[in-house]
């Protein structure tokens, strides 16, 4: 009969350390599950803002530094000019990315620094002299037609009496 009174002893001394050792589990248990649900929205939300930051940032660049260049030149001489002057730079600058695309060349978008102008930056080398003045002159049937297309505008105000000669 002193066996089974050993065994109840064995028994009873390991029951503690059962719920010693559940301790920590139940209190991580609930922390655990609320991290795994934040890393599951934080999965989800990554097909949010990686295409937000593929393409909002190239175009905050552009878009931002315009509207920089626009309130410095507006502080100077008035908000009709800087718009007018910087989408002027702005359709330069689309003739060299419309050249430098056209002989097959990778470029950024436009950037724009106040009382200098701007630039687009090639993403690689051009392989000879002549597409580097293939992009450098840029299209210029393109920038004549806007200049035309300028000089109609104007002719029109001329003509309408919004403007005087």
């Amino acid at each position: 009969m002193t066996e089974p009174q050993t065994v109840l002893a064995t028994s009873v001394a390991a029951g503690p350390q059962k719920k010693s050792e559940s301790r920590p589990k139940k209190i991580l248990g609930p922390i655990g599950a609320c991290l795994a649900l934040i890393g599951k929205f934080l999965a989800k939300l990554k097909y949010i803002l990686l295409p937000i930051l593929k393409f909002g940032l190239p175009m905050l660049k552009t878009g931002g530094s315009m509207l920089l260049t626009i309130g410095i030149y507006a502080i100077s001489w008035g908000w009709q000019y800087a718009l007018g002057f910087v989408l002027l730079i702005f359709v330069h600058e689309c003739g060299h990315l419309v050249a430098a695309r056209r002989v097959g060349l990778k470029v950024g978008a436009p950037v724009f620094i106040p009382f200098m102008g701007a630039f687009i930056a090639l993403k690689e080398a051009p392989p000879d002299a002549w597409i580097e003045a293939q992009v450098g002159i840029g299209l210029i049937m393109g920038t004549m037609y806007f200049g035309l297309i300028g000089l109609f505008v104007w002719g029109m105000s001329v003509t309408l009496g919004q403007i005087s000669r």
